[in-house]
């Protein structure tokens, strides 16, 4: 069931576990009693985080190096997640006018980009990297606990 809410609701494996759980131990209240499902409820907000964290790095966020044949549609998808991104001139082996598209994308965010991403360019090349800090720009923090 994890997986599943984790592949088609494109969340982290933690935050679809927290929610599993919260549903069964919701539903269990009734017979732990009000003490023990507030403690339980706690230890899943603890588990989930950790397991984000293990998963994805400590960062709150990453940085995406993307190099795509279709930029106008990955801009604008940038746009809809009010982030910003920078267009950075390459050149590289294949002698082309391609440019890279820089952009920091919150780990709330991580797995329906890099989905979104190969959707809209299914040969779309991108490198990932922890951000640990940002400043300036444009950023909008989602879920500063992920």
């Amino acid at each position: 069931l994890n997986r599943l809410i984790n592949k088609y609701m494109k969340i982290p494996r933690g935050t679809s576990s927290m929610i599993i759980n919260m549903i069964i131990i919701c539903s269990a209240t009734i017979f732990l009693g009000l003490n023990k499902a507030v403690y339980a409820i706690i230890v899943i907000l603890i588990n989930s985080t950790l397991v984000d964290k293990i998963m994805l790095g400590i960062s709150n966020s990453k940085t995406f190096y993307i190099r795509t044949h279709k930029p106008n549609e990955v801009i604008r998808y940038i746009n809809s997640l009010d982030s910003g991104y920078t267009v950075i001139k390459t050149e590289g082996k294949i002698k082309s006018d391609d440019n890279m598209i820089m952009c920091v994308i919150n780990n709330a965010d991580y797995y329906l980009f890099t989905n979104v991403l190969k959707e809209i360019d299914p040969n779309v090349f991108y490198i990932i990297s922890d951000c640990y800090q940002v400043y300036g720009g444009q950023r909008k923090e989602k879920f500063p606990f992920i």
